[in-house]
């Protein structure tokens, strides 16, 4: 068996057990335009409650704006500030980059900007990695 051939097999295995736990947790496996995997909640949260949801999956919440890059082919062309989750098909999604005491920065998914809100509004989902 070649190296690469094996390396597939190996990363396809990975990529199992990670939706295999996304989905134990009570979400659903997304895949990010910069190829990474997401698990992302199927439940609207407060940003408090996702937090602790993440870690409750051994995960950890998407953070701004680090987690926003996105680099290579499958990459929007356009401006924006977080293109690696630009049009993959998630709603409003929280961010772990808080925003002062009482909110923080929550991503747009669909035209992948950035925006603010209170973290006790049980308004956005959640995406973790």
């Amino acid at each position: 068996m070649s190296k690469s051939l094996l390396f597939f097999m190996v990363l396809m295995i990975s990529i199992s057990v990670e939706a295999i736990e996304c989905e134990k947790g009570g979400g659903i496996t997304v895949k990010g335009n910069n190829g990474t995997y997401y698990c992302y909640s199927k439940n609207k949260m407060n940003w408090w409650t996702g937090l602790g949801w993440c870690q409750s999956i051994g995960k950890k919440m998407i953070h701004y704006p680090e987690d926003c890059r996105c680099v290579g082919a499958e990459c929007p062309e356009e401006m924006v500030l977080c293109p690696n989750l630009k049009a993959i098909g998630i709603s409003y999604v929280w961010t772990s980059t808080p925003f002062g005491e009482d909110y923080a920065y929550y991503i747009k998914s669909a035209q992948g900007g950035i925006a603010t809100d209170s973290n006790r509004a049980g308004t956005h989902y959640v995406l973790c990695y």
